[in-house]
């Protein structure tokens, strides 16, 4: 009797400490996911065109400051110069991305303005600035595209996507995920009673939010990551019936039209649109968001 109660003793000491470690790698997981947001992707309350994003971080960082300056000022072409040196410096951010939308839209570039605030957009797919901006730039383009409708199950999911950004989902699936472990410690070690039956169904309910804000993280990873959407560059191209210039003529597409790639056959992408129109471009008047 003493040894079974000892094996007993052994076996829920080393649950508890597996779960334990677990909790702690957990816990790891949160704040190296906290520290990447922090330098990547929160972006500070902005007015749409009046002012550039200016990250905290960022706020001692002199090319940032001066490229800032530089925008207030109207110089909008040493602004540009200054960002693009960040972003050569591989800097991944919501806020660069919008500061050159805008100095793009300032300039009179609509396609590099509409590339980079659907470039903002994926990185903090809720913010409004970057939203309003986007719509605005869209106005100024030549071809308009109606998007075919869509199952209201499938508009639904994608909104419930776009709630959080990526790194928060990441977060919210870490914190989900450890309290489903410690749901799972307390009912094994709990005996019959009201609080077995409780963690019972918060570990289903937490198993549950697990599996759903990993869906949502794997959703916007694959919208970040996602490198078949493309802004039309050239000032107009005819869209052909085949991968070759003797292909018959479809239609006309002017630059800063999205599209949608499907195929690749050499130099040649077949591209959709959203009222699901399809056809062939050369891939030099294409650049992928």
């Amino acid at each position: 009797m003493i040894q079974n109660h000892n094996r007993k003793m052994f076996l829920r000491n080393g649950r508890c400490l597996a779960v334990s470690l677990c909790l702690l790698l957990a816990c790891a997981g949160i704040r190296a996911q906290d520290s990447i947001s922090a330098d990547t992707m929160e972006l500070l309350s902005t007015q749409h065109l009046n002012s550039p994003a200016v990250p905290e971080h960022f706020i001692a960082d002199s090319v940032w400051a001066e490229a800032a300056r530089d925008y207030q000022a109207g110089r909008f072409d040493q602004a540009l110069e200054k960002y693009r040196v960040l972003e050569r410096n591989n800097l991944i951010s919501a806020d660069l991305y919008y500061n050159i939308g805008n100095v793009c839209f300032r300039n009179s570039d609509i396609k590099q303005a509409i590339l980079y605030y659907e470039r903002a957009s994926r990185l903090d797919p809720r913010n409004e600035d970057i939203k309003y901006n986007l719509e605005l730039a869209n106005t100024y383009i030549t071809d308009r595209i109606e998007a075919v409708d869509e199952l209201f199950l499938v508009t639904w999911l994608k909104k419930a996507g776009n709630l959080f950004a990526l790194t928060r989902w990441c977060r919210l699936n870490i914190l989900f995920f450890a309290l489903t472990l410690l749901s799972v410690t307390v009912f094994l070690l709990s005996r019959i009673g009201p609080r077995k039956y409780i963690s019972f169904w918060l570990g289903c309910i937490f198993f549950i939010l697990t599996l759903c804000t990993f869906a949502g993280a794997l959703y916007q990873y694959r919208r970040v990551t996602d490198q078949r959407e493309a802004i039309v560059f050239s000032a107009s191209v005819t869209v052909k019936s085949s991968p070759n210039e003797s292909g018959n003529n479809l239609f006309i597409l002017h630059e800063g039209t999205k599209v949608r790639i499907e195929d690749t056959v050499g130099d040649w992408c077949e591209i959709r649109l959203r009222d699901g129109n399809k056809g062939w471009l050369p891939r030099t008047a294409l650049e992928i968001i």
